[in-house]
C-alpha cells in the first residue's frame, strides 16, 4: 500500500502536526517547549486539542498496523524484527465452567481476597495459589475454567529477546519461522 492509497490519513496527520507546530517551539535545544504568548491558555487549549487528535489518530494507525502485521504473521509465520519476535496466536476467551463457580470460591477459601477483582477471579492468582499449595496450576485451571476460541480473531504477540524461545537466537532480522 503506497502513500497515494491513504491521502486522507496523510493529510490529516500533516494538519495535526502543523497545529502542534504553531504552539510548540521545535528549535528549543532542551526539547519541546510551549511558546509563551499573551494568549497562552488559548495556545495550551489548542495544543491540547491537537495532541488529543494526534493520540487518537496514532492509536487508529497503530491498531491497523498491528492487525495487518497479525494477518501477515498468521499467513507467513513468526518473524524476527530487530530484537523482537513477532508471532500471532488465536484469541481465546477463558470462562469459569458452569457449575464450578461455588467450588472455585470454596477452593480459594482464605485466599479469596487476593484472587478477586471487580468482576472476575484473577487466573494468575489462582495459578499462584495452586503453586503455593503444592498443586499443579494447570490441573487446577483445567478444573475450573474452559477456553473457547474467538472466531478468526488473533492476537499479535511481541516477545523481547529475553523472553523468546531458544530458536530465536539463531534467527536473522526478517527471518520467519
Amino acid at each position: 500500500m503506497g502513500d497515494n492509497d491513504r491521502p486522507g490519513l496523510k493529510r490529516l496527520l500533516g494538519e495535526l502536526i502543523q497545529e502542534v507546530a504553531e504552539v510548540v517551539d521545535f528549535d528549543e535545544l532542551e526539547g519541546w517547549t510551549i511558546i509563551d504568548t499573551a494568549e497562552e491558555i488559548d495556545d495550551l487549549w489548542t495544543m491540547e486539542g491537537a495532541a488529543e487528535s494526534l493520540v487518537n489518530a496514532s492509536k487508529q494507525v497503530l491498531a491497523q498496523v498491528r492487525q495487518r502485521m497479525s494477518t501477515d504473521i498468521e499467513e507467513l509465520g513468526s518473524v524476527r524484527l530487530g530484537d523482537t519476535l513477532y508471532r500471532s496466536k488465536p484469541k481465546w476467551e477463558r470462562t469459569i465452567i458452569e457449575g464450578q463457580e461455588k467450588p472455585l470460591l470454596e477452593w480459594l477459601g482464605p485466599d479469596l481476597e487476593y484472587a478477586i477483582n471487580a468482576s472476575d477471579v484473577k487466573i494468575t492468582a489462582v495459578r499462584g495459589i495452586a503453586g503455593k499449595r503444592g498443586q499443579d496450576p494447570k490441573v487446577v485451571e483445567a478444573t475450573f475454567y474452559f477456553y473457547e476460541k474467538q472466531g478468526d480473531e488473533s492476537v499479535l504477540t511481541r516477545l523481547p529477546e529475553s523472553r523468546a524461545p531458544e530458536y530465536f537466537a539463531d534467527m536473522e532480522h526478517g527471518e520467519r519461522r
